[in-house]
């Protein structure tokens, strides 16, 4: 066992015996990046992990799918005001006390992500389904 350990750290020693983690000779951690499927993965420093890492900003789809999950949302809330005097069944009015508890913060969390990355020149900021159906 120790043998097995001291020739996996050997095989970490650059030429000057100096041990980088991972292996990464100037003692820092490389990234693997992952191939497309049947593609091998690549080694990257952390520079060029972070040049080649995609541009994940926010775009008009995702405001559309926030409008539209807001929209959703609120009909839930519509839906579950309706509960205490049209339901029969405890369990219905707890659940849709459940559903209002749950669905007024999250249309909150959605408002304020809207807020923090609006649409860009202001386009389709009135909201709607966005296509979602709801």
């Amino acid at each position: 066992m120790v043998s097995a350990t001291l020739l996996a750290l050997a095989g970490c020693q650059d030429d000057d015996g100096k041990t980088g983690a991972n292996g990464a000779k100037d003692g820092r951690n490389p990234v693997i990046a992952p191939g497309k499927p049947g593609e091998r993965a690549r080694t990257l420093s952390p520079e060029q992990a972070a040049r080649e890492r995609p541009d994940d900003t926010p775009n008009a789809a995702d405001q559309t799918y926030v409008r539209g999950m807001i929209e959703h949302h609120r009909q839930a809330l519509t839906m579950s005001a309706l509960a205490p005097d049209r339901a029969s069944a405890e369990a219905v009015k707890g659940l849709a006390e459940r559903i209002a508890a749950a669905q007024k913060p999250e249309i909150g969390a959605m408002e304020r992500w809207l807020a923090r990355y609006p649409a860009p020149g202001g386009a389709g900021a009135t909201g709607g389904t966005g296509g979602m159906g709801g």
